[in-house]
């Protein structure tokens, strides 16, 4: 509580997807060790603020953060999936081209080639930049 008696609500801490994924082994290694000790293991560990409900929320989300689609940057804080996901396979193999003809590309390029994209493929006005 601050001076004035009100209750002061904490910073949002952001895990790492490796972190989660380090909690959730730590865990299963260690099953007799309560969630709020392992939040305090792992907030000495990392210096950050990692409270007991956040460890449960973790856990409950152990499928979603082990499956080998939606990882793609150990530093990701959080999972994704594409909106339109034949797009972006076009698009990462247009990019693969592209850069290994030694082209730079800009954001625009980007968004000119995903529209060219999502017109062949049909998607038209569902699609916005």
């Amino acid at each position: 509580m601050d001076e004035l008696g009100l209750k002061v609500k904490r910073n949002r801490t952001d895990l790492t997807l490796d972190i989660k994924r380090e909690i959730i082994q730590f865990h299963k290694q260690h099953p007799k060790i309560n969630q709020l000790h392992v939040a305090l293991h792992f907030n000495n560990k990392y210096n950050v603020k990692i409270g007991r409900a956040t460890i449960s929320d973790i856990y409950a989300s152990e499928k979603k953060l082990f499956s080998l689609g939606n990882i793609r940057d150990v530093n990701s804080k959080r999972l994704s999936s594409a909106r339109f996901p034949l797009i972006e396979s076009c698009l990462m193999l247009w990019i693969s081209d592209v850069r290994a003809r030694g082209i730079n590309l800009s954001d625009d390029m980007l968004i000119e080639q995903a529209k060219i994209f999502g017109d062949r493929l049909g998607y038209g006005m569902e699609m916005k930049f």
